[in-house]
């Protein structure tokens, strides 16, 4: 649940991110760009920044959601293409808000933390959860939705497990090479 995570927590409104623009550039000055063509661009990048750029482009799918996203871990450094994370987790974000459209509150959290050589991206939502063939179809190889989500975030260099109970919500877990 998005309530035990120790986190700043804000309802996203429409406003806040219209002024953000579809892209940003990161520390050392390169494009993040929105959207990704071409081979992977592996290298390090700031965790933190591309999952605020996701939130920026998932913005009209979160609008109505309440989205936490602890301090801790903010500034964590992964060997990511970012362009490729930005496109996963926001398509990964827009799912997961949409699927608690009919939902009185909606609530989705984040958090980064670290392991042994790696970076852990935990995302949470409390949406009615994912079906077996929802979760089978993750794992094809054709469609729009989670495939995308899934191949998106393997391009950008990362290993995504989802554990989901129908009616209890969905974790997806990511995990990155920290970036040394």
């Amino acid at each position: 649940m998005v309530s035990r995570f120790s986190c700043v927590s804000m309802r996203v409104a429409r406003s806040v991110w219209a002024s953000v623009r579809s892209s940003a550039s990161d520390r050392s000055g390169q494009t993040i760009a929105a959207s990704h063509q071409g081979a992977p661009v592996i290298r390090t990048a700031d965790l933190g920044r591309v999952v605020w750029l996701a939130k920026a482009d998932a913005s009209n799918a979160l609008r109505e959601t309440e989205f936490a996203f602890p301090r801790t871990g903010r500034g964590a450094r992964v060997m990511a293409d970012p362009a490729a994370l930005r496109g996963g987790l926001a398509k990964l974000m827009s799912l997961s808000a949409d699927s608690m459209s009919n939902r009185p509150h909606r609530r989705m959290g984040l958090r980064i933390s670290s392991a042994p050589g790696r970076v852990v991206l935990e995302l949470r939502d409390e949406g009615p959860g994912l079906s077996v063939r929802d979760l089978a179809a993750m794992y094809g190889s054709d469609g729009p939705g989670l495939s995308e989500a899934r191949r998106r975030i393997e391009r950008a260099g990362g290993v995504i497990n989802v554990s989901s109970h129908t009616g209890a919500g969905t974790v997806y877990i990511i995990e990155f090479p920290v970036a040394g």
